[in-house]
């Protein structure tokens, strides 16, 4: 484990190496053991190094956990950090930490499920960092997201310059970004998800509240895709956003879709993009309380057999201000103005 006020620095990424193999930990609250690096309770830096986790049932390549106490803070600059193979790969690991990522690289693939950061009731700020889920055996429930926020209603997470991928030929589910119960501010985000049973850019779920700008999310070839998803009571703000499903193959595709009581979405400057699907929707708003706001946005819905600019089904609701449609049919069930 780090000590208090040490840092760890190496004389680059890819000429200093870090490797742990077949240290694997268990998935719980303190994986000491799983981990290559392990945070607890310092402030310290992790700078200018490449760190490896190999072929670990629970394998992180750096896990924290600095028991949600605000006096510690540790920074990772200029790191490269890779976990592979295993029940679960993750390539930084943050649980009740304050952690500040900037210039990294995180990367998870090959395990059951995986992912390139995951944070747990933390406080994350991620700059200018790539980070990438990819690979598993399939045939499990499975999932792979490049950034996962998950209970952090009180410690907003906050991603700037940040670019989060996800791709599996078989898992259950691909996200770019994943946010769970939990607050977030994105900008400048490129989020990409791609196969597997549903692939989704950017997903809220779970009472999450979100605030994204000036980004591009992508969910593609999979047999659901959704550019941006919001459910189970999110709440998401989104400003200068393209957000694409599409599939090649003929599968259901969304820009952006809003469902469940009290899901809301107030959408500016917005292109949201259903293309090539056998449902190819702009939009869908699904169910009675979910609520979704279009102002100076396009709802573009292309389709194998129908497309729809914006769908509102199950008694969804939406209002659009100087919005256009393409193409223009609207499948209107609920209420829109």
């Amino acid at each position: 484990a780090m000590k208090n006020y040490v840092d760890v620095e190496g004389s680059g990424q890819g000429i200093t190496t870090i490797t742990c193999a077949l240290c694997s930990g268990t998935d719980s609250n303190d994986s000491v053991v799983g981990s290559t690096i392990s945070i607890g309770e310092v402030n310290a830096e992790i700078r200018q190094i490449t760190i490896k986790n190999t072929s670990s049932t629970f394998g992180y390549a750096v896990h924290s956990n600095q028991n949600n106490s605000t006096t510690w803070s540790v920074s990772i600059a200029d790191v490269t950090a890779t976990a592979t193979d295993g029940t679960l790969a993750i390539g930084i690991d943050a649980k009740n930490s304050t952690l500040k990522l900037r210039n990294v690289t995180a990367t998870a693939s090959n395990g059951t499920s995986n992912y390139g950061i995951k944070s747990n009731n933390s406080s994350v700020t991620i700059e200018t960092t790539k980070a990438t889920a990819s690979g598993g055996p399939g045939g499990v429930v499975s999932i792979n997201a490049g950034i996962f926020i998950e209970q952090a209603q009180l410690l907003p997470a906050q991603l700037n310059n940040v670019i989060a991928e996800a791709y599996c030929d078989n898992c259950t589910e691909t996200v770019g970004v994943y946010a769970s119960n939990a607050r977030l501010i994105a900008n400048n985000v490129t989020a990409t998800a791609q196969k597997s049973d549903s692939a989704t850019g950017f997903l809220a779920e779970s009472s999450s509240v979100v605030d994204i700008s000036n980004s591009t999310t992508v969910g593609i070839e999979a047999q659901d895709n959704y550019g941006i998803s919001v459910s189970s009571g999110s709440s998401a703000t989104v400003n200068d956003i393209t957000a694409t499903g599409a599939s090649t193959t003929g599968e259901s595709s969304y820009g952006i879709e809003v469902k469940g009581a009290s899901s809301t979405l107030n959408a500016f400057n917005t292109k949201a993009v259903g293309e090539a699907g056998n449902a190819g929707q702009g939009a869908v708003v699904d169910g009675i309380g979910a609520t979704a706001s279009f102002t100076n946005s396009v709802l573009d819905g292309e389709s194998l057999n129908s497309g729809t600019s914006i769908w509102l089904v199950n008694g969804g609701a939406a209002k659009v201000v100087n919005t256009r449609f393409e193409p223009s049919p609207v499948d209107d069930s609920g209420d829109l103005t």
